[in-house]
C-alpha cells in the first residue's frame, strides 16, 4: 500500500498509508494515519482526497530546493493538518493536528523535528500515491 512517512526511524514520525479508493469513479481515498510524538503513540483512520497530496509534494519540492518556507498538508475533512518548515540550515520542524473522527474527533496536536535528508523519500513517496491513485474529478495540478 502506498505510504509517505515524515520523521526519523522510530524515532517521532507521521505516516500516512493509503489502504483504498473505494469508488473509482471519485477521488476519495481510506487511510489509516499513524502518530508518533513524545510520549504520544496513536493510529486512526482517515478519508482523504486524491488532491491533498499534489500541492503538498510541490511545496516540498521548493522547501527541499531553498531549506526556506512551508509546506503544509491539509485535508478537506479537516481531520489531519501538517506543516513542515524550514529553518534555513536544513533542519524542518513538523507541526500539526491530528482528529480521529472529521466532525467531533479528538484532538491531537503534534511537533516534532527532522532534515531535509528524509524529504526526497517523502517526495518520491507522493508522486507514487499520486500515480496510483489519480485525480478523477479534481483538475490537473501543476507538477
Amino acid at each position: 500500500m502506498p505510504t509517505f512517512k515524515l520523521g526519523i526511524g522510530a524515532g517521532d514520525q507521521l505516516i500516512v498509508e493509503i489502504r483504498e479508493r473505494p469508488d473509482e469513479r471519485d477521488d476519495w481515498l481510506e487511510a489509516r494515519v499513524s502518530i508518533r510524538a513524545g510520549a504520544f503513540d496513536g493510529s486512526f483512520d482517515a478519508t482523504l482526497m486524491t488532491c491533498d497530496f499534489p500541492p503538498f509534494r510541490s511545496q516540498l519540492q521548493r522547501l527541499y530546493e531553498t531549506l526556506e518556507g512551508t509546506a503544509t498538508f491539509e485535508t478537506i475533512e479537516r481531520q489531519l493538518r501538517i506543516e513542515c518548515s524550514g529553518n534555513g540550515q536544513g533542519g524542518i520542524a513538523v507541526h500539526g493536528v491530528a482528529k480521529d473522527r472529521p466532525t467531533d474527533g479528538n484532538l491531537l496536536r503534534f511537533e516534532f523535528n527532522t532534515d531535509q535528508t528524509f524529504l526526497p523519500a517523502v517526495i518520491s513517496d507522493l508522486r507514487q500515491i499520486e500515480t496510483e491513485f489519480p485525480n478523477r474529478l479534481r483538475p490537473k495540478f501543476p507538477q
